[in-house]
């Protein structure tokens, strides 16, 4: 039986005889496609953790609209609230060749160049100051966040007097005391400006027998308009 040739450093040594050229092809391309799927699966998973924000340049005369405040989005909003399909919604968008992607983020900047003013209507002029005006108590709602002292933070919760058995009732006194004070600081900002989109129908709950005044001030606090009237109880309002 012959003895096979040792190969020398200068030579490649023959392939394994057991897999075929086609075989390896596969493999390799089977693998390469698993390397793709991977990647991008590694960059969706960025994109979605750290979303991109591109900067808006604005042209002289421009400004930046709330999306559900913008006069040319404003009535799509309204269809919605009103119970027309979200998606019938946004074809008529397309239609009109704007952004149906505004309409699942209402509080995105859209840019708003205003007409000529010998082209305004009085309709122009009050949805032009009511999304400014929404824009004025973001960026101020905004900076009173930025400034906020947090009350908790500034007690010191290891000193002697709240230690042992008696601290423990001076602690819970003293927690409660100034979750009240942030409470009354923070909570109750109502609107103007008020949003149609809020969650819920305040006259709804305001007519239950037994409504949850915690349910109306979250809806108050998402910007409910309590002097909506309601046409079928004589035009009452919820505040009635």
């Amino acid at each position: 039986m012959a003895k096979s040739r040792p190969t020398t450093p200068g030579e490649k040594k023959d392939a394994d005889p057991g897999i075929s050229d086609a075989a390896k092809a596969a493999m390799e391309a089977e693998k390469k496609e698993e390397e793709e799927k991977k990647k991008k699966i590694e960059e969706k998973e960025k994109e979605e953790a750290e979303p991109e924000v591109k900067e808006i340049v604005l042209k002289p005369g421009e400004e930046l609209f709330h999306a559900d405040k913008h006069p040319s989005y404003k009535p799509f909003f309204k269809q919605v609230m009103t119970g027309v399909p979200k998606n019938t919604v946004k074809k008529a968008m397309e239609r009109k060749f704007l952004d149906p992607t505004f309409l699942d983020n209402p509080k995105a900047k859209v840019v708003y160049r205003p007409k000529p003013p010998h082209k305004k209507t009085a309709l122009d002029v009050i949805n032009e100051e009511e999304a400014r005006q929404a824009i004025k108590e973001e960026e101020k709602e905004k900076k009173a966040e930025a400034e906020a002292v947090n009350l908790m933070d500034q007690i010191d919760w290891n000193k002697p007097e709240f230690q042992g058995f008696v601290g423990l009732f001076r602690k819970v006194k003293v927690y409660v005391e100034t979750k009240k004070k942030m409470i009354e600081q923070n909570a109750f900002k109502y609107g103007p400006p008020y949003n149609d989109d809020y969650g819920g129908s305040i006259l709804e709950e305001c007519n239950k027998p037994n409504s949850s005044t915690l349910d109306v001030h979250q809806m108050l606090l998402e910007g409910a308009d309590p002097r909506v009237q309601e046409e079928q109880e004589f035009r009452n309002t919820s505040l009635h």
